[in-house]
């Protein structure tokens, strides 16, 4: 999820806007209007679509997959034909949960973590991570093209931020496994607070366990 780049809340955007999240609906063609519209942050709107947010009091792990979700999202789409009743309108395509990040392109986006099974050492120079990348791989790890965009090192902190080189030719979408990697760090890591660098506000990375997939 890109930086958002408008700060319009929702109860005040323009009137095209503010129309069409006020008749959106679902599939079945119940309303899908947000509740609490001074809540929400429009942070793009076209002719034909439209993406809110609405940040977290505190980040949760919404997915279930280790990572902490900061923001709910709303996309809306306007369609020729609604699935509920074959007329033109406004429909929610996509909605849920989401850990609002920095754009890795041309890199994907990975969910970064720990490796619970090799934890930090404070007398180490070096951290093992795993690294699930998000896009479709076959089921496959990404062995050879987790690449780490930058390391920044201070006296208090050490931000990660990881990235996966996009696989050639087309993939199918089981669940990916975890692929271990290794980052060197300038010195021996000692107290400091490991964060992800990923995401616009960085947060401490959660710890994981390896998993494979046969």
């Amino acid at each position: 999820m890109p930086t958002p780049t408008r700060q319009d809340c929702a109860d005040s955007a323009d009137d095209d806007t503010r129309a069409a999240i006020l008749f959106v609906v679902d599939d079945l063609g119940d309303s899908a209007r947000p509740a609490d519209l001074g809540a929400w942050i429009v942070v793009e709107s076209t002719s034909t679509r439209i993406s809110l947010l609405r940040p977290y009091d505190e980040p949760v792990d919404g997915r279930g997959m280790g990572v902490m979700d900061d923001h709910d999202s709303r996309v809306f789409e306007l369609l020729d034909a609604l699935p509920s009743s074959g007329e033109a309108g406004w429909m929610v395509t996509r909605s849920g949960p989401c850990a609002l990040s920095l754009d890795p392109a041309p890199l994907s986006p990975a969910i970064v973590q720990l490796d619970g099974s090799a934890p930090p050492d404070a007398g180490s120079p070096s951290l093992s991570l795993l690294v699930t990348e998000w896009a479709c791989n076959s089921g496959r790890d990404a062995a050879g093209r987790v690449r780490l965009i930058s390391l920044d090192e201070t006296d208090d902190t050490v931000s990660i931020r990881v990235g996966v080189e996009p696989e050639d030719g087309a993939q199918t979408c089981p669940s990916n496994p975890t692929t271990s990697f290794v980052v060197d760090l300038a010195s021996p890591l000692g107290d400091r607070e490991i964060v992800d660098g990923s995401l616009v506000t960085p947060r401490p990375l959660p710890t994981g366990s390896p998993v494979v997939i046969d």
